[in-house]
């Protein structure tokens, strides 16, 4: 960090990072991939799941994943991005919620986008099942 920085804000951990093409005064806890969700950066965002994919299932304070993130804001294509590359969608956070949870409980506010998550998610539910029923009978 810088030497003239101010004591107290070099203490709290906070930086100022110009992350996804905007000044954004972020914690140290704060995930870069989620950075780029909630500011909506998905070109950006796939560069990054390239170059760091040990960021894909980081968890902030709250446990929350940029997966978690995208949901919560309603982005669409970064939630897509996020699933083609692996990113677990059955943690939970703090509170003990699932990103399912999530999604279902906010299904009103923004019902264009959700379903389109939540099907995604059902997919890949699918896939992993069917990828393990597969391993249960070649053993």
């Amino acid at each position: 960090m810088n030497e003239r920085m101010n004591p107290r804000l070099k203490r709290a951990g906070w930086l100022a990072l110009i992350g996804c093409g905007l000044l954004v005064v972020w914690s140290l806890t704060t995930n870069e991939l989620t950075v780029c969700v909630r500011n909506n950066a998905v070109p950006r965002l796939k560069q990054l799941v390239v170059w760091r994919p040990w960021l894909i299932n980081r968890r902030d304070r709250w446990g929350r994943t940029p997966l978690f993130h995208a949901a919560h804001v309603g982005n669409l294509g970064a939630f897509k991005v996020l699933m083609e590359h692996n990113a677990h969608f059955d943690r939970k956070d703090t509170l003990g919620y699932t990103i399912e949870q999530q999604l279902s409980a906010e299904a009103w506010g923004r019902p264009e986008v959700k379903p389109g998550m939540l099907e995604l998610i059902k997919q890949a539910r699918a896939e992993a099942e069917a990828k393990k029923h597969a391993l249960k009978w070649w053993q």
